[in-house]
């Protein structure tokens, strides 16, 4: 009896985190594209033993996969699918690092090229690649943001890694209201292959 009350209540917890799930909105935002790789001299530990700060498995990709990116959480959560438009390529949002909280690469850059305050005040995007992705370094990005009340890091695993599959951010535009933007997006995660 109790094994029964305990199993039903831990499928209703897993209902209700996943309903918890479906909450997005879409941002545009302007940012500096960097690239780290666990290939890299000077990594940072986690890096180095291929795992993200959300501890999902660090992966390199393609422009048939969903790739990875470190973002400051407080401006992009975790779990938000950012789109070049200029690469036609997408991440997810799964990793962190001091100088993208700090900005370093946009305020140092932009005050040494002379640059515009908009280029100063951008945000900096990290992205997992051991070759560079975005040719022009500051660029627009159109960004589905996580804004569940679930935390993306909370999540297990399994429901984490769901987010590299384009079929999961498909379903996910299906619920939302049309816009410009989410037509943009959806025509460009129509020509990548699901992971499953």
């Amino acid at each position: 009896m109790y094994n029964k009350y305990t199993q039903t209540l831990a499928i209703l917890s897993l209902i209700f985190c996943l309903s918890q799930m479906s909450s997005f909105a879409v941002d545009e935002v302007f940012a500096r594209a960097t690239k780290y790789h666990k290939t890299d001299k000077n990594c940072d530990p986690d890096t180095k033993k291929g795992l993200t700060s959300t501890d999902i498995k660090l992966k390199d990709s393609d422009e048939n996969s969903i790739g990875m990116v470190a973002v400051d959480p407080e401006k992009i959560p975790y779990g938000s699918l950012v789109y070049s438009p200029k690469t036609n390529r997408f991440f997810l949002a799964c990793d962190v690092g001091g100088a993208v909280i700090n900005r370093t690469a946009a305020k140092d850059f932009s005050k040494k090229k002379g640059l515009s305050k908009k280029h100063q005040d951008a945000l900096v995007l990290d992205f997992y690649s051991d070759q560079e992705i975005i040719d022009n370094h500051f660029c627009d990005f159109l960004v589905i943001k996580h804004t569940g009340d679930i935390e993306f890091y909370k999540l297990h695993g399994k429901y984490q890694t769901l987010r590299l599959d384009p079929e999961f951010w498909l379903e996910e535009i299906k619920e939302k209201e049309n816009s410009e933007e989410l037509e943009v997006i959806e025509r460009a995660l129509q020509n990548i292959p699901s992971s499953k």
